[in-house]
């Protein structure tokens, strides 16, 4: 069963994996006006990875259904190569381009995926893989979800569940690391998006986006309100606004998004830069170490404008490619062992 292409959903991966450039590129580093941008850090980091794991919930919810209750290892073993082999390549490629140090014991769980499961305990997770690991622990989480509940109520008491029970498992022995609680609630209205068809009625157009206009901007304040003590600390109200900040931007960005489908504009490029993006998130700071190594700049600015102009362009042709290759490789294995 082929699926429908949803272009809404390629643009708002499209614009996270560009924000993604712009926030690893320097640009908290440039003045404008001689004012630095640091303040928007937060902000635009939470919406891209909020963005990315509203995408694999609502994404798994759809993929899911291509494979029947008895033939759903099918789905996990997917999933799986799907996910973990480009991964290992960028994992890989951090030590030895990046410098990235870890202990045997830490390369262990890395290997693994569990970063996230086992942080704080062995060690830090290292930046930017760590989101694998934690849409990796989704994906399993999600699967054993789908063997058990089919109905609604079900799904919803279960996700309820996990939840919980992740909470009282990092009390009592410090498991999960801090950005699980941030992000699980998001993949699980993902999922519930997909289930529940509401995504039509979240990009619906009235009063000319004038409501997601205010519904955003009322979820800024509140995540700001709910951090101004504490920073990202690991607190209820902490967590609540933060969600309701991320769930906000990407009602507003899906509603953007329809409009521009609407009227027709870029979207086989919105398209090509959606394949890019799963490679692009892995490789575009090796990629970007190897593009400047030769080179000296003389100040922060030139080498954010070099990264973004120069670079950008580069990490999504070649991630492109990647991602299609790896997709026959895949698809060439697939046929041969049936």
């Amino acid at each position: 069963m082929r699926l429908e292409r949803i272009y809404e959903l390629d643009i708002l991966k499209s614009l996270a994996i560009v924000l993604l450039f712009f926030h690893h590129g320097g640009l908290y580093g440039v003045e404008v006006l001689q004012m630095s941008l640091k303040f928007l850090q937060p902000y635009i980091g939470c919406f891209i990875i909020g963005a990315f794991i509203f995408l694999a919930g609502y994404l798994s919810a759809v993929t899911i259904k291509k494979y029947p209750k008895p033939d759903r290892f099918r789905y996990l073993k997917t999933r799986f190569l799907r996910i973990y082999p480009p991964y290992l390549v960028a994992l890989v490629l951090f030590i030895l381009l990046l410098e990235v140090q870890v202990t045997l014991r830490e390369l262990i769980v890395h290997i693994l995926g569990l970063q996230i499961l086992l942080a704080p305990l062995v060690g830090t997770p290292i930046f930017t893989l760590w989101f694998v690991g934690m849409i990796m622990l989704f994906f399993y989480q999600f699967f054993f979800l789908q063997l058990r509940f089919e109905s609604m109520s079900g799904l919803v008491l279960s996700i309820m569940l996990i939840f919980g029970g992740s909470i009282i498992l990092n009390s009592w022995f410090q498991l999960f690391e801090f950005r699980y609680f941030f992000f699980f609630p998001i993949f699980a209205v993902g999922i519930l998006c997909e289930r529940t068809n509401i995504l039509p009625v979240l990009m619906a157009s009235r009063f000319m986006l004038i409501d997601k206009f205010i519904i955003f901007i009322l979820g800024t304040i509140f995540m700001a309100l709910a951090n101004s003590r504490t920073g990202m600390a690991l607190t209820f109200i902490s967590v609540l606004g933060t969600d309701l900040f991320i769930l906000t931007s990407i009602m507003l960005a899906l509603s953007l998004a329809k409009k521009v489908v609407d009227a027709k504009i870029g979207l086989s490029l919105f398209s090509f830069i959606s394949v890019s993006s799963y490679f692009a998130f892995l490789f575009h700071r090796p990629i970007w170490k190897i593009l400047t190594s030769f080179m000296t700049f003389r100040s922060h600015n030139l080498l954010f404008l070099y990264t973004v102009i120069v670079g950008t362009p580069i990490v999504i042709i070649v991630s492109y490619n990647l991602q299609k290759t790896y997709n026959h490789i895949l698809e060439f294995l697939n046929r041969r062992s049936r």
